[in-house]
């Protein structure tokens, strides 16, 4: 306001000659400031919403297009000055509906999508929960139907003497045993396939278009990955992993609820040939 008054700032609009040269060449500075702008938000693309990237690209748009008409008019009254003042006008509508609105509504956004994650995952290990998992093998079974060659495999894995290491090093250390099984879980399957905690220490993956040779190949890598660990565990040592299987196919009916019994009652017949096998292997009873 100083400069303004003492009449340092340079001269801008002459009343009957037009725009001073000063007033186009700092229009044009602002233009080659604005796209510079935009040409390093281009080069951020990937880390900014699709929404905020457009309202800031439009808003860079305008904003040029309203600079470039206030190099034009030779009159206050002039068309170029007026179509300068709605580009702007436009420009900040950009800046508003994309930042000033985003902004208020980004924090709505964020609490309803962890809502949903948390309703569809398994708070310690991260895994889908058994909600989350019904949802997901509901789907696969429909898109199965009319497909007489699709095959749907479950596995359902449970830590055998699980209690054992609540009892000996606590739950918090339980917990730790069960976000690494998960973990392992995990890795033993492909991208495709749906692992998830039903509850406690029971585990079951779905395995869309798996049959039982491929099923059971499977099963035996998390058997394998699991006792590597255990072995080198001082807090899962002595656990062992049970699984059943079972394959699911269109065409012989039976629904979800069908194949994770049949895939359980297998789970535990493995566990009882295991209980089995240790009271052979001991001493006669007297």
């Amino acid at each position: 306001m100083v400069n303004l008054h003492l009449g340092i700032f340079p001269t801008c609009f002459v009343e009957g000659s037009g725009l001073t040269p000063f007033k186009i060449v700092s229009e044009y500075l602002v233009m080659a400031a604005v796209a510079a702008g935009s040409l390093l938000l281009a080069r951020k693309r990937d880390t900014i919403g699709d929404s905020l990237f457009k309202a800031l690209m439009g808003a860079a748009g305008a904003t040029v297009l309203s600079e470039f008409c206030f190099t034009l008019y030779h009159d206050v009254y002039a068309t170029p000055n007026f179509l300068g003042h709605v580009f702007k006008v436009v420009a900040y509508g950009f800046l508003f509906q994309g930042v000033v609105l985003r902004g208020l509504q980004a924090p709505y956004d964020s609490i309803f999508a962890e809502l949903q994650r948390s309703a569809v995952r398994d708070s310690l290990t991260g895994l889908y929960n058994r909600f989350g998992f019904m949802q997901i093998a509901q789907r696969e079974m429909e898109a199965a139907v009319g497909r007489p060659d699709a095959l749907i495999g479950a596995l359902m894995a449970d830590l055998d003497k699980f209690k054992h290491v609540n009892d000996t090093f606590g739950h918090l250390a339980g917990d730790a045993v069960l976000v690494q099984f998960a973990r392992i879980l995990l890795a033993s399957v492909g991208p495709a396939d749906t692992v998830a905690r039903l509850g406690g220490d029971e585990f079951v993956v779905l395995l869309p278009g798996a049959d039982a040779e491929k099923a059971s190949a499977a099963a035996g890598v998390i058997k394998q990955q699991t006792r590597a660990w255990t072995q080198q565990s001082e807090t899962a040592g002595g656990l062992d992993v049970s699984i059943g299987l079972a394959v699911w196919r269109p065409y012989t009916g039976g629904d979800l609820d069908t194949l994770l019994r049949h895939a359980d009652d297998a789970m535990y017949k493995e566990k009882e040939l295991k209980r089995a096998h240790i009271v052979f292997a001991g001493p006669e009873p007297e």
